[in-house]
Formats: C-alpha cells, structure tokens, sequence
C-alpha cells in the first residue's frame, strides 16, 4: 500500500501543470489564450484535488507524501548528461501578446509535438532573420506542424526565404550506441502529402524532401542556409544533417537542435555538447530545451 501511493504520488506530482492565471489579468487576453487558461484551470484545480486526497489517505496510514520534483536522473550509458525536472521562476511571456503567432499556432498546434515556448522561439527567430541570404530547413518535420509555422514566420516578415521542409516519413534513421530511447522506426506516423497539404491549407509554399536528409535529397538544396531546424532524435542523424549545412551557413545564420534538452534524447545532447567546442559558434541552452547555434 505504501509503495502504491508512493508511486502514484509521484505520478501526480510530476504531471501536475503549474498554476495558470486567474482573475481579471486574463480579461484583456485573446480568446484562445482564456479558453486555453480555463481548460488548464480546470485541470490544476482537479489535479490539486487529487494530490490532496493522496495525502490525506496516505496519513491515515502513517504516510507522509513529498515531492519529488527535484530527483536528478540519467541513463546508465551516459551518466554525465544529468537530468532534473527545470522550473524556471521567470513569469513573462510575450506569446500571449502576440496575436499574429496565436493565429499561426492555432492553425498547427495539432501538427506538432513541440510546446508553444518552442514554437514561439522558431516564430521569434526566424522573424529576426531579415533579409540575409539564405533559405530555412527544418528536418525531422513529422507532421509539418512547426514547419509550416516556420513558413508563417517567414510569411509575417515579407516572405523572403525559400523554405524546405525534410523527413524519411518512415520514422526515426541512423540510430546506434549513442542513444537511448529512440531505436528507429519511431514517428513513422505521417506523409508527405499530410505536409503538403497542411502548407497549402495555410496559404504557404514549402519544398517538401522526402527521404534520409542529407544522403538522399539535400542535392535540391542549392542556396546556403540562413536557417536550420533540426529535429532528428539520434545523435548520428543530427551529426550528418548538421555537418552538412555547416559549410553552407551563412554568416549568422542559426542552427536550432530540438531535442538537446530532452530526456530520451540523449545521442542529440551529446552531439551538441560537441559542437560547443567549436570556436565560430555562439551556443545558447535555452531551458525551453533547445539548443541553439549562431555562426560568429
């Protein structure tokens, strides 16, 4: 019984959202940002009650219930890359003021796996991109989700970069000793013409490259790249995509790797804590969980 509520402490503890907003601050928000803030009020407030009747029964057991948000974790292979749950005291948040990016994210949200601070991120940076030569990629799309938003980004700004969007569309390539999760095969789950047709369902025009980036389409690609998104989940697929656009970044120009901060993602940390001792990069982690790169 103890181990019982133990683990379903732990459970609750971990998936429990932090309070939103409430009160008349929401008032002036959009309407997406107070229906998105009422359904996770809704959903702390049941949470809250649930955790507290968990308590409540363990102390009638003799039990006392902590959380234990602060255990640090790794894989057994790679116990140098620590991971502990991050829970940042800062509050702003631009995005909530930002109706064009709203609009854009509510059209893809449901195309993604990545959370609106990520996505809000890629908005940022690619709206500050300006007219610098170069075109922006983004390999491992799945579904087009942060694709497209890319193109909407570049769309908000006076369109002035070809976009490519790049996936195998049969899962995840290129995995081996370096990982940990991911084995290959995963996010298979999607097509080209799922992609296509989302871009032109918001009006937007992408290059859709279909197979093993770079080995198999990166020949189409003939402008440099002012901007690369890159979501691959394995350390050797993320080293021979960003290999690649190295030599072809302009002056700059950005690299973004997606899973750099994730639990499961271990091949990709890796990989970037490598490109960290490159001298003509500028490296950033933000705790959103990306990892970015500024060619100096």
């Amino acid at each position: 019984m103890a181990r019982f509520l133990d683990r379903v402490a732990k459970l609750v503890a971990v998936r429990r959202p932090v309070a939103p907003v409430a009160g008349p601050e929401m008032q002036g928000a959009p309407r997406i940002v107070r229906r998105r803030n009422a359904e996770a009020l809704t959903d702390w407030r049941l949470m809250s009650g649930v955790a507290r009747l968990i308590k409540r029964a363990a102390n009638l057991v003799g039990l006392e219930i902590a959380r234990r948000d602060d255990e640090v974790r790794h894989f057994a292979h790679t116990p140098s890359l620590l991971h502990q749950r991050i829970a940042p005291l800062a509050t702003y948040s631009p995005w909530l003021n930002d109706p064009a990016f709203l609009a854009a994210y509510r059209r893809v949200r449901d195309r993604t796996a990545l959370d609106i601070y990520r996505c809000y991120e890629l908005w940022s940076l690619v709206a500050q991109l300006g007219p610098s030569e170069g075109c922006i990629l983004e390999v491992g799309t799945w579904r087009g989700g942060s694709g497209v938003l890319l193109a909407l980004a570049d769309r908000a700004v006076g369109g002035r970069h070809q976009v490519y969007l790049a996936d195998t569309f049969r899962g995840v390539v290129k995995t081996g000793q370096n990982d940990t999760l991911f084995r290959g095969g995963e996010l298979a789950d999607t097509t080209a013409g799922a992609v296509e047709s989302l871009s032109r369902a918001n009006g937007v025009t992408a290059t859709i490259l279909e197979g093993v980036f770079p080995d198999e389409t990166a020949h189409r690609i003939l402008e440099p790249i002012l901007f690369l998104h890159c979501d691959v989940d394995a350390y050797r697929s993320a080293r021979d995509v960003v290999e690649w656009t190295l030599p072809r970044l302009s002056a700059g120009g950005v690299i973004v790797l997606d899973d750099y901060g994730f639990f499961g993602c271990e091949g990709v940390t890796a990989y970037g804590n490598e490109l960290r001792a490159r001298h003509d990069l500028l490296f950033l982690h933000n705790l959103n969980g990306h990892g970015i790169f500024v060619k100096r």
